[in-house]
């Protein structure tokens, strides 16, 4: 089923749009994030939750999303800002991340929309990264 049909007003689950997309996004096991250009977070599920909090290499700090590592800190912001600034849904921005322990995390980073005067991208957070995250 897809899930505009599911939403339609008219099915007959009759769920509401938030409640329906909260919860998918919720059962998931990437990490999903929408921040704005400047990094602040704006969304993020139950996975990326869970991943920011344990706070390597991610961090949220005063509503900004961060990088523990200074040098890769810098790559995060750059490649936010290059989706923000994209005008098509077809610019990704990859970033790789390494952790203390364990295998680095693989995000994705692409252009959502503007709203309300900013530019807003999501995050597509991989714990098991990918191969060329290495």
């Amino acid at each position: 089923m897809r899930l505009r049909k599911l939403l339609d007003p008219f099915s007959p689950l009759n769920l509401p749009d938030v409640e329906v997309l909260s919860q998918l996004l919720d059962d998931m096991t990437t990490g999903v994030a929408i921040v704005d250009e400047d990094a602040r977070l704006i969304f993020a599920n139950i996975a990326a939750l869970d991943l920011i909090a344990a706070g390597d290499p991610l961090l949220e700090r005063e509503g900004k999303l961060l990088v523990t590592r200074g040098n890769e800190e810098f790559t995060m912001k750059k490649a936010i800002a290059t989706a923000a600034k994209a005008n098509r849904r077809d610019v990704r921005e990859s970033v790789c991340l390494a952790r203390a322990a364990g295998r680095p995390l693989q995000i994705t980073i692409a252009p959502l929309s503007t709203h309300r005067g900013r530019s807003l991208v999501t995050l597509f957070i991989g714990e098991d990264a990918g191969v060329w995250c290495g």
